[in-house]
């Protein structure tokens, strides 16, 4: 049977929980983009200007977890 050195297997482990903690991340940022888009969409047809800038502003932080992420 083949098996990994241990200290090559806590690596990979590592490396996996940082990538995995990225992704979420950018599935945070996505989510929020998403829920400014929504928001913007009925602040359009409702003409709601506070409703608009919530989603401008939610559209912000979407990009700027998604952007953190890349870093």
């Amino acid at each position: 049977m083949w098996r990994v050195p241990r200290s090559e297997r806590d690596e990979k482990s590592a490396e996996a929980d940082e990538l995995l903690h990225r992704h979420h991340r950018f599935a945070d940022g996505v989510a929020l983009f998403q829920v400014a888009i929504a928001l913007g969409a009925i602040a359009a047809l409702a003409r709601y200007r506070i409703v608009w800038i919530l989603s401008m502003l939610l559209g912000l932080i979407g990009a700027g977890f998604f952007f953190g992420a890349m870093l």
